[in-house]
């Protein structure tokens, strides 16, 4: 209730902009719960979470013995339509080379399509063809009101490498096969730091070239940029240090692994308030210029151009989706 007190603050004293175009296919993913796909109990709790996205995993967070009950469960959870009227469900499958991703792709998600995937350790434009044609195979287009989401983890040194050609590759495989969407790039630290050889520190200074490469190459592709996972989920000040660094980055949401780092989270990743009158001021001042004939223009001793323009309406964007969704949820 926070989160949507302090949007409708920031809707009243700032956004005034109803000719803007409101980019309604936007999803905010400001934290992604992972709920481990075999625990009956965790999954009866879903109901109970304000959070943006929950992810029914059948991977990591599930032992080998428990895949197939993690399956059945998952399967028989989408099939019930149950959820809680606020969140994305998402289904993360095992990885294409774990040997386990096609058993997954025939029993959890031909039985009843997901609205989004959670793909690990794609490494590889190789791997996302598979992926691609394997969905095909199973997944008629005609049978979906809407593609697919896919949201891939990159978490090894070949992803983080190959990120650009990955995209570039999902990007065309989604437009010939119709059956998914790229919409998110997750990024998997910890495995990154087993395939770097590397030692996980508090800074996280021994990853920060690849964090920052991934959440560029997500935005210069259009994508979301889903940060790291603070694993001391007791950590609280921890955690709000590391998603306010995000933030600052350019990611737009961040995993976690525990229900009481939900709150901390999404409020990290809402626009702030002086985020928010910077981005409506500017375009105020852009409309008043464009009906003037004038192209770039200077704001607040700043020379604005389209790309400033463009950082400013997705500003608004997010706030007002993320609005939208507090509203719906407080009035149910």
């Amino acid at each position: 209730m926070f989160a949507f007190r302090q949007l409708a603050f920031l809707r009243s004293k700032y956004i005034n902009c109803s000719t803007l175009r409101f980019n309604s296919s936007y999803t905010p993913r400001r934290a992604l719960l992972y709920v481990p796909g075999d625990d009956v109990r965790k999954i009866s709790k879903i109901k109970e979470f304000d959070v943006d996205c929950i992810v029914l995993d059948c991977e990591d967070g599930v032992a080998l013995s428990k895949k197939s009950q993690a399956r059945e469960e998952i399967s028989a959870f989408l099939s019930s339509g149950f959820g809680n009227g606020k969140s994305e469900i998402a289904v993360r499958l095992n990885s294409i080379e774990s040997g386990m991703f096609e058993e997954d792709l025939s029993n959890v998600v031909c039985h009843k399509y997901p609205s989004t995937i959670v793909l690990p350790k794609l490494s590889s434009p190789a791997e996302a063809k598979f992926f691609a044609e394997s969905l095909q195979k199973r997944v008629p287009r005609e049978k979906l009101k809407a593609p697919i989401n896919l949201i891939f983890i990159s978490e090894s040194c070949q992803s983080i490498i190959r990120l650009p050609e990955i995209c570039e590759s999902l990007v065309e495989l989604s437009r010939k096969t119709g059956v998914f969407e790229p919409v998110a790039i997750i990024f998997g630290s910890d495995d990154l730091c087993a395939s770097l050889g590397a030692t996980r520190t508090k800074s996280s200074n021994e990853i920060l070239y690849a964090r920052q490469r991934m959440v560029l190459v997500a935005k210069a592709y259009g994508l979301q940029a889903i940060d790291m996972v603070h694993i001391d989920y007791k950590d609280l000040e921890g955690l709000k240090i590391s998603s306010e660094e995000g933030a600052r980055f350019g990611y737009t949401g961040k995993q976690i692994i525990h229900p009481s780092q939900i709150d901390i989270v999404q409020k990290c990743f809402i626009p702030s308030e002086d985020k928010v009158a910077w981005a409506t001021q500017l375009l105020e001042e852009f409309a008043m210029f464009q009906s003037e004939g004038k192209g770039a223009f200077v704001f607040r001793n700043q020379m604005i151009d389209m790309p400033t323009v463009k950082q400013a309406k997705n500003i608004l964007d997010v706030i007002r989706k993320i609005e939208s969704i507090e509203n719906k949820s407080s009035n149910k």
